[in-house]
């Protein structure tokens, strides 16, 4: 009994102070900060790309970029069976970016930025939805790490 107790608070105490760290807790290692964000497009991307972009706002670094999202999301029937019902999407969710840095308006910057996934329809229409949900926010967030790599590598 002692020795389960003692196991437990071990591989506790190994877990809690492993030093595990989110990516972007901290804006030390960003070069960059945003002066302005426009975001305009498909409401489900932009919701997870204006909160994450939100934290690069309230410290100003050397390379202050305007920034200029036009957000896209596609749902196209790549299959279908016998009775012309689609059996299979891809959903292509799209990014352009425009900008704008150290307020040099004669030199702009646009790039897109493009994800898919393909996934299978199921029976159950909840499911789909649900399912449709996660992945939209999981194509975001790999948007939203290309545009972070883009800004913090650009010169």
């Amino acid at each position: 009994m002692f020795k389960k107790i003692g196991i437990l608070i071990i591989s506790l105490f190994t877990l809690v102070s492993c030093g595990y760290n989110s990516i972007y807790s901290e804006n030390e290692q960003y070069n960059f900060s945003i002066s302005q964000l426009e975001i305009k497009g498909e409401p489900k991307i932009n919701k997870h790309i204006k909160n994450s972009l939100n934290r690069f706002e309230k410290v100003k670094k050397e390379k202050d970029y305007q920034i200029k999202i036009t957000s896209k999301l596609n749902k196209i029937t790549i299959a279908k069976d016998l009775k012309g019902s689609a059996t299979d999407f891809k959903i292509v969710t799209s990014l352009d970016l425009e900008v704008i840095k150290n307020n040099n308006i004669e030199k702009i910057e646009k790039v897109s930025f493009t994800e898919n996934f393909a996934i299978k329809k199921t029976d159950s229409n909840y499911e789909q939805n649900n399912y449709e949900i996660i992945v939209i926010n999981n194509l975001s967030k790999l948007l939203l790490d290309q545009v972070v790599m883009y800004l913090s590598t650009n010169r």
